[in-house]
């Protein structure tokens, strides 16, 4: 019984914390290797200025990771 428990939140971990991270805040970044900002607003005219990148959509918590900074224009 013990075994199967464990097994069973072995399996379901994944499934429940995948759930988690749907719900952190979506933000914005240009790929580009000048760019630091990330932007809270998908039609921000500095993100749109990214033009040696592509833009892409990460949580906040992936572009603090990657030491980006609040865009002081979209982010609050």
């Amino acid at each position: 019984m013990k075994k199967t428990a464990i097994l069973a939140l072995l399996l379901l971990f994944p499934l429940l914390s995948a759930g988690v991270q749907e719900h952190a805040p979506t933000v914005y970044i240009c790929t580009s290797p000048n760019a630091y900002a990330y932007h809270t607003d998908r039609n921000c005219r500095y993100l749109l200025n990214c033009s040696k990148g592509t833009i892409q959509a990460i949580t906040r918590e992936q572009a603090r990771q990657m030491n980006r900074k609040p865009c002081k224009k979209c982010t609050s």
